[in-house]
């Protein structure tokens, strides 16, 4: 989606951020993120904020959706991951939502990373909290009708689904989760999964990658079948992605799955 900036808001709207944080002193644009029109850290009387939000005047719906998601799923996610919203303003044409702004780089995945066991760590947190899933959300099932059997993936966890770097923030051996627009609930070992991939993508062998999270509780009850099944299916979802939107992302992340894939495939595994 296209950046816009902190100054094109309306000075009203500018005015309306103001008396939900105090007085701004600093304002600091970041790149942008691919379902959000603005994302902005703001220094302040009272702190630094993070706000993110859609022109909901041109914005797809599903992205609308996702935000209005996200903020009314916030309150049940636990605050020691996920940093906590603080207000929300609807006005002007905009939606923009307020968090507590965190400290934290985006995670390395790389292999040797001390960033890896942060990560995994935040993961299992959360897969503890969040089970049962403390609000509906669609079922991964559904998400993925047309890729996967349903019993493979069934569960009752509120899963992330978005596990990119860029929605893990490291500060120091602590690891927050951000970006929660698109969660469902399926198996606990999925973000595991997902973040198999991922680790391939940056540099892991599918043995290595495979290694670095088969400690979690959750991935050690997973079905070998159910993992097959879903590293297949990542790759046809991402090859798909790549073929009709074609985003820089999606082929070095179709690609790592289908590395994980032919290595799930194998005989000798």
């Amino acid at each position: 989606m296209p950046r816009r900036q902190w100054s094109d808001l309306t000075p009203h709207l500018r005015a309306a951020v103001a008396r939900a944080t105090g007085d701004i002193t600093e304002a600091e644009d970041l790149a942008a993120g691919s379902v959000t029109d603005i994302a902005t850290i703001l220094t302040t009387t009272h702190g630094q904020i993070f706000v993110k939000g859609l022109d909901t005047r041109t914005a797809p719906p599903r992205a609308i959706r996702g935000h209005e998601r996200e903020a009314t799923l916030n309150p049940l996610l636990p605050a020691s991951r996920v940093p906590r919203l603080r207000w929300t303003i609807a006005s002007d044409g905009w939606l923009l939502h307020g968090y507590d702004r965190v400290p934290g780089r985006h995670a390395d995945l790389s292999p040797g990373s001390p960033d890896i066991p942060s990560v995994l760590t935040a993961l299992d947190e959360l897969t503890h909290t969040l089970t049962p899933a403390p609000a509906a959300a669609l079922a991964f099932s559904r998400r993925w009708a047309d890729r996967i059997r349903p019993e493979a993936v069934a569960g009752e966890t509120l899963i992330h689904t978005d596990l990119t770097p860029r929605n893990l923030l490291v500060s120091d051996d602590h690891t927050w989760i951000v970006d929660w627009t698109e969660p469902c609930t399926g198996a606990a070992w999925i973000p595991y999964a997902f973040l198999t991939i991922r680790l391939i993508r940056a540099g892991h062998t599918p043995e290595t990658a495979e290694h670095a999270v088969h400690r979690a509780d959750a991935w050690q009850r997973a079905a070998p079948a159910a993992l097959t099944l879903f590293a297949a299916a990542a790759a046809d979802l991402w090859h798909g992605w790549h073929r009709t939107i074609g985003a820089s992302h999606h082929l070095p992340l179709a690609q790592a799955a289908e590395s994980w894939s032919r290595y799930r495939s194998d005989p000798v595994h």
